[in-house]
């Protein structure tokens, strides 16, 4: 298994973790599907998709200086890398960063505005929870 795909592995299971804290029951699912896992209430039973993302990249200006202590998430799939998700079929993307063990909870629309890529400060990311995520798709 190749590092990109480990590292993937374990977003989503950091994802689970974090999503499950929040008193959601998450469920991965097999790849090759438009989401990673999904999230169901626990008393509405309303289930909530999910695309994890995970990067370990820092951003770049392109000057190759790098902003503070910020990350990129790169949004194009597929084996060339040119093809966009259909942010219609997800509710919430969670963007992680698995050797500092921080999560950013985003909703697909949010996301949509820079389908390429999505840059943030650490220092950012602790208010984008899954609470809020949610609580934006209302």
């Amino acid at each position: 298994m190749n590092d990109n795909k480990h590292r993937g592995h374990i977003a989503e299971f950091f994802a689970c973790y974090k999503i499950a804290k929040e008193g959601y029951t998450p469920f991965l699912i097999p790849h090759s599907q438009a989401f990673d896992c999904f999230a169901t209430h626990p008393i509405s039973g309303h289930n909530i998709r999910i695309q994890v993302k995970s990067s370990n990249r820092y951003s770049t200006s392109g000057k190759k200086v790098c902003l503070p202590h910020a990350y990129y998430w790169n949004l194009q799939i597929g084996i060339t890398k040119t093809d966009h998700y259909k942010f219609n079929e997800m509710e919430i993307f969670a963007l992680v960063n698995v050797e500092e063990e921080l999560i950013a909870f985003m909703t697909a629309k949010e996301a949509s505005r820079t389908p390429s890529k999505i840059t943030m400060k650490v220092a950012n990311m602790e208010h984008y929870t899954f609470q809020r995520a949610i609580n934006m798709l209302q």
